[in-house]
Parts: structure tokens; C-alpha cells; sequence
């Protein structure tokens, strides 16, 4: 049996963000990763140690949640209350195929698109700010459930339901 054998799964990949990490001072990128740390072990305590696994990146953390997404969206909200506490966090999330690797962790699309997306978040609220960054996904968000409410309505006059 070869050392590298790779099996491909889905998960749900977590990445946790510190924002311009690498520009900070070493003493304070030890404080953030010390709260990072923290802020892991809070969020990840829900699930089974065997239904998780937590991978290191250079400014984050990306967790890897085996076969309950609800739990990867839950662990993915409480990380963001973090940032109330003033680390400067951006999560990205993804549910896709990533593959173990025997030697060298995990790869697959699922890792990399929550990086991309947690990377997208924090050049997003280092450009805009963060107040207006979340207020613009609100709006986003109401109008994506208004329009959503539309169509059930119009669906249920349709059939008469």
C-alpha cells in the first residue's frame, strides 16, 4: 500500500481568517493565534472529535467537518462572535470533495474554495469597512428572502394550495 493513497470524501470546510496576519507585529500575530486557538476550541466542542479535523494555514485555521454541514454553519457563526470580541476574523465555508492524503493532510476544492472565500471577505471589509461590509450582505440577504417569499406565494396561488 502506498504511503500517498488519497480517498476523496465531501465535506464541509471552515476556514478561519486572522486579516492581515502577515502585517502584524510577531508579538501581536502570537496573541491572535492564541485567541484563534481559543476561539477553535469553543467553536469546535459540539462536534466529535472523530467528525472534525483541524488543519494549521500561515493566518488561519481551516476546520473539516465530516457529514454534518448544519454543524460546519453553526461552528462557522459562533467564530464569527469573535470578531464582537475584536479579532479581526473573516470565515469562509464550503461543502465540497476534498481529499485525504496520507502524508501530506487534506487538498481538494472544498479547502480551496473557503480560503478564496474567507480571503474575498477580509480584502471585501478592508475596502468598504466592516459596519458597511455586513450591512450591504443584510440588505443582500432581505432581498434574497423577499424575492424568495414572492415566488412561494405566487407558487401557492398556482396551485390553489
Amino acid at each position: 500500500m502506498s504511503k500517498n493513497k488519497s480517498t476523496s470524501i465531501f465535506a464541509s470546510v471552515v476556514f478561519l481568517k486572522v486579516q492581515e496576519f502577515a502585517r502584524r507585529p510577531v508579538t501581536e500575530q502570537a496573541r491572535m493565534r492564541a485567541q484563534l486557538d481559543a476561539v477553535v476550541a469553543v467553536t469546535t466542542a459540539e462536534l466529535a472529535p472523530a467528525s472534525r479535523i483541524v488543519l494549521e494555514a500561515s493566518d488561519g485555521i481551516a476546520v473539516v467537518v465530516l457529514a454534518d454541514p448544519a454543524g460546519a454553519l453553526r461552528l462557522a457563526e459562533r467564530a464569527m462572535a469573535a470578531v464582537a470580541a475584536g479579532l479581526p476574523l473573516s470565515v469562509g465555508i464550503n461543502h465540497g470533495a476534498v481529499q485525504t492524503m496520507r502524508s501530506d493532510g487534506m487538498v481538494g476544492d472544498g479547502i480551496a474554495v473557503a480560503v478564496l472565500l474567507a480571503a474575498g471577505v477580509a480584502g471585501r471589509v478592508s475596502k468598504v469597512g466592516q459596519e458597511s461590509f455586513v450591512e450591504g450582505m443584510l440588505a443582500a440577504y432581505r432581498d434574497t428572502a423577499a424575492q424568495g417569499e414572492k415566488y412561494v406565494r405566487s407558487l401557492v396561488q398556482k396551485v390553489k394550495f
